[in-house]
């Protein structure tokens, strides 16, 4: 006679809550760090792209590249700058269990000078070409 699936017992991690985070909760933060670092190894990639490579692609001298090159270099060292911050809050809060504001100014922040370093790129690239 076979087993119904529904009658076996369902098996579930052990609840470690109770001597601290949980290990969903610091892999979570972790995760979180790993996606900033991410971001900002992306953004450097951009800032060697843009300030290097498509000035040669173009056949441009032209020092416009360059500076989007160097702006993507410091939006990636604000966004490792700020990855890091976020993380040393999350364990900080994560030790006392609290929560973590969102830094929406930050975040506002970075959002804008990617904005605004992307659309500029775009216009040297299409004026250069």
């Amino acid at each position: 006679m076979e087993s119904n699936p529904s009658d076996r017992p369902k098996l579930r991690p052990p609840d470690d809550s109770h001597v601290g985070p949980s290990r969903r909760t610091v892999l979570a933060a972790e995760r979180t760090w790993l996606a900033w670092f991410r971001t900002g190894i992306g953004v450097s990639a951009a800032a060697i792209g843009v300030g290097a490579v498509l000035p040669k692609l173009t056949d441009s001298s032209s020092w416009g590249f360059v500076a989007l090159g160097a702006g993507y270099a410091a939006l990636a060292v604000a966004v490792f700058v700020e990855g890091w911050r976020r993380q040393r809050d999350i364990y900080s809060a994560i030790a006392v269990n609290a929560d973590v504001p969102t830094g929406i100014h930050a975040i506002a922040a970075l959002t804008v000078a990617g904005g605004l370093l992307a659309l500029s790129t775009l216009v040297l690239l299409f004026t250069e070409i």
